[in-house]
């Protein structure tokens, strides 16, 4: 992979990339979805970290 051309830069890394998605997948965000435009939508305080 050449990464110089790539627009990601040179700091970031296949096994670093795959760690954020990673994380990202794990947050829950079809359940944050679904609150969110349920019929009592409210921004629960642990979804922010």
């Amino acid at each position: 992979m050449d990464r110089t051309h790539s627009g990601m830069g040179s700091s970031v890394t296949p096994s670093g990339l795959l760690a954020a998605l990673t994380h990202i997948d794990t947050v829950g965000f079809h359940g944050i979805a679904t609150v969110l435009t349920g019929a009592e939508p409210k921004i629960d305080p642990i979804w922010a970290p």
